[in-house]
């Protein structure tokens, strides 16, 4: 079984914003649903999320601020 799902609860750094667009870049990455409500992504970190998603196949994200 693959991941399907991320829900990060708090603040997600650059750093680990970094990783999670590392992982939606890979070929075998199985993840359609990623919830980063309630968190506070700086520049940096969307910059590196939205190269991710250019490559995922991501069906629904959530970002409420």
């Amino acid at each position: 079984p693959q991941l399907a799902a991320i829900h990060v609860q708090k603040d997600i750094a650059q750093a680990n914003s970094s990783i999670v667009a590392e992982a939606l870049k890979s070929p075998s990455c199985g993840v359609t649903w990623l919830d980063l409500s309630r968190n506070t992504v700086n520049d940096d970190g969307a910059k590196s999320l939205a190269a991710g998603l250019r490559r995922s196949p991501l069906e629904s994200l959530l970002l409420v601020a």
